[in-house]
């Protein structure tokens, strides 16, 4: 049950936030099995010009991409016995040098590196430097999160189906009613989208902000998902309802405890932050929770065993690179929707 009182105390302060441009725009919602609740202040695009936010408002949700949109696909392959967690990466892409496995992609325990930014960026080169990357053996086993594993498990899901999107909208798009959720979105659906960043005095919106997720037309395994409130809403309902969608089983048990359970002793699951890992909030959530905080500002917290789940969509970075004003917004705007939820 939500409780009226505090859902307006938390909508002033999310107006009065955006209001005061301390960050452009704010889409919300507020999950529960007996009840939701979502709100949308701000501009989606402020500089050059101004344009207001909206609740279908298209925002890039970046890395969120990857505990979101590829686990589920990987998820999926899996079910249908297309794959093993345990299989090798280079079973499906043999030009890979390394041993890495699919569940150590999952789980970012591969011991694989980020890439040096001064590589030449072609996609030619970047293929050419992921496929002979070499493991930090000292990291191997452990949580250091890099893009490449997710990219890595977009190219298996490539290399097994037509094409990442078109996977994602068979799987997930079209069971979910997604009909606003997209990789690269076209022309048209572009001035509908939450402005990302500024290149040079231009407002870049409809673009990936993730620069090795552009390079690829948008479609990668670690980011290039745009997507609105009410489509991420549709997931996050799903997994506060066991993994059923509208009485329907879409993730089947032993797949939805994979994304719930922690993956040995790393403080994640097979995609997820668990618990007391949850920063910049591990003080608001208890050790069941599930959550992820994207690069654009874009986060999702899951309490599966309570039974809620949030939803938060920004564009803070659109104006400044202020990180630390940004979290306290989020550390707040959280604190205040996780208080309007009566669980008794």
């Amino acid at each position: 049950m939500l409780e009226t009182k505090k859902l307006i105390v938390l909508d002033k302060y999310i107006q009065e936030v955006t209001d005061n441009e301390i960050i452009p725009a704010v889409n919300l919602s507020i999950l529960t099995k007996r009840g939701n609740w979502m709100c949308s202040h701000g501009k989606k695009q402020i500089l050059p010009l101004s344009s207001p936010n909206s609740l279908d408002t298209l925002y890039d949700i970046s890395s969120l991409t990857m505990p979101y949109m590829t686990a589920t696909l990987i998820l999926k392959l899996l079910e249908n016995d297309e794959i093993n967690l345990d299989d090798k990466v280079n079973k499906y892409l043999s030009k890979f040098k390394e041993s890495t496995t699919i569940i150590e992609c999952l789980t970012h325990t591969s011991g694989i590196e980020d890439l040096s930014d001064s590589l030449k960026m072609t996609k030619e080169n970047i293929l050419k430097n992921i496929m002979n990357i070499k493991v930090n053996k000292k990291l191997k086993g452990k949580y250091n999160e890099s893009w490449i594993n997710y990219f890595l498990l977009g190219l298996i899901i490539e290399n097994l189906k037509e094409g990442i999107d078109v996977y994602a909208n068979e799987i997930m798009f079209e069971p979910m009613k997604m009909k606003r959720t997209f990789y690269d979105p076209e022309i048209m659906l572009k001035s509908n989208c939450a402005c990302s960043h500024i290149v040079e005095g231009s407002a870049v919106c409809g673009d990936a902000i993730d620069k090795y997720a552009l390079l690829f037309d948008g479609k990668a395994g670690h980011a290039g998902v745009f997507i609105t409130l009410q489509d991420l809403s549709y997931y996050v309902t799903t997994m506060i309802n066991k993994g059923v969608f509208r009485d329907k089983v879409f993730f089947k048990e032993e797949q939805y405890n994979l994304l719930l359970n922690e993956y040995k002793d790393t403080g994640h699951t097979l995609s997820w932050i668990k618990g007391k890992k949850c920063n910049p909030i591990k003080e608001l959530v208890s050790d069941d929770a599930l959550f992820y905080l994207g690069n654009t500002g874009c986060s999702v917290l899951i309490e599966p065993v309570k039974g809620y789940g949030i939803v938060f969509l920004s564009n803070p970075f659109h104006l400044n690179r202020d990180k630390e004003k940004f979290t306290e917004v989020l550390r707040e705007t959280l604190k205040l929707a996780i208080d309007s939820i009566n669980l008794n």
